[in-house]
């Protein structure tokens, strides 16, 4: 009798055992079904190589100076606009300026907030309504229709991505380290959540011949290298700054060498061919 108590009992714990290594079997899975990155998937390929020029905040004049001098090369960038409900009746006109003239503009936030972290502490619905809503709204009321966003201080999570995809067709995350070329993540991996490199002056890895040789690297693999900026001007002496030499500098490579350049929803279109 007690022979067969035991053994019961161990085969209740087996069974149960059993049981547990189905359910971590396919919690492993979930898991990594849900964190597939850009290393999963194959990167995007076109023929030279291509570019997506994107930069953030407000700078208005800035940014229209720099088309000035960069339109000779047919380059067309995303300008990606936060604290939209600030911006006066002149800035909003530079801005529709910049659409017509063929670039897009990207939504950056309303509040410009680290996004995961107020997420946390305020929830999803506060979220939505304080940074994105309003932001969509009165971009709608200027006549532009937003399909892309970039997060501010690049922050974001799965769950941030997951509830923005109603509302955009690409997510901008940032990274700034600096690597060997063909072990970054700033390139197009057909992927609705994308990685930037910086190129402001005062970043800590920034030199010409780097962003030449991540340039060099998508144009021989037929890649499209995502870079960001902010603020272009003549010399850049401080933080959040791009030289309008360093941008000359892009885009002379990238006529030159017949690469394309993209914007945030152009690569949109790629992943729904």
């Amino acid at each position: 009798m007690g022979c067969d108590h035991e053994s019961n009992e161990k085969s209740n714990i087996i069974r149960e055992m059993k049981k547990m290594k189905r359910i971590l079997f396919i919690l492993i899975f979930i898991i990594a079904i849900i964190t597939l990155s850009c290393t999963q998937l194959e990167d995007a390929t076109v023929p030279n190589g291509g570019i997506v020029m994107t930069f953030d905040d407000h700078h208005f004049t800035n940014w229209l100076q720099a088309d000035s001098l960069l339109n000779k090369y047919d380059w067309k960038a995303t300008f990606c606009v936060s604290l939209i409900g600030t911006r006066s009746d002149s800035d909003i006109a530079r801005m529709q300026r910049l659409q017509d003239a063929g670039h897009e503009i990207a939504g950056h936030g309303y509040l410009h907030v680290y996004s995961a972290l107020y997420t946390a502490t305020h929830g999803i619905e506060k979220y939505l309504e304080d940074e994105i809503t309003p932001m969509i709204e009165l971009m709608e009321e200027d006549s532009i229709i937003l399909r892309t966003f970039a997060y501010p201080y690049g922050n974001r999570s799965n769950f941030t991505d997951n509830v923005l995809f109603d509302y955009f067709d690409i997510l901008r995350g940032t990274l700034n380290v600096m690597r060997d070329p063909e072990k970054q993540k700033c390139y197009f991996c057909n992927s609705r959540v994308i990685y930037a490199i910086g190129i402001d002056d005062l970043l800590r890895y920034f030199s010409d011949e780097y962003i030449l040789n991540l340039l060099s690297y998508a144009h021989e693999e037929g890649k499209i290298l995502i870079i960001y900026g902010h603020r272009p001007v003549d010399s850049a002496l401080g933080e959040c700054q791009v030289s309008f030499h360093t941008l000359d500098m892009i885009c002379k490579f990238v006529h030159d060498n017949e690469m394309h350049f993209y914007t945030m929803s152009d690569l949109a279109d790629f992943i729904d061919q």
